[in-house]
């Protein structure tokens, strides 16, 4: 059950995380997206695992590989699934 948490969390972690790199790619650095990066690479991922850690406190070790495991595996997949997915003639 932790490792289920874990990667629940990870793929949240990544869902928040491309939004902040798509703000950041298309409307350039506001205050407020600097506000939202900085939170998300500081606050984020040490408010979810203590989270974690409410519900498993034994197991936060594996929430935690879960976690990272699921923000890469997500990271990867879409690059595969954008590189894959090329549009005609743009070699």
């Amino acid at each position: 059950m932790a490792i289920a948490v874990g990667a629940a969390l990870g793929f949240g972690l990544y869902f928040l995380l491309s939004r902040f790199v798509t703000s950041v790619t298309k409307g350039g650095l506001s205050p407020k997206t600097v506000l939202f990066g900085v939170s998300l690479f500081f606050f984020a991922p040490a408010a979810l695992l203590a989270v974690a850690f409410l519900f498993f406190p034994e197991k936060l070790c594996l929430a935690a590989i879960a976690m990272s495991t699921a923000l890469i595996a997500s990271a990867v997949m879409t690059f595969l699934v954008r590189t894959v997915r090329k549009p005609k003639g743009s070699d």
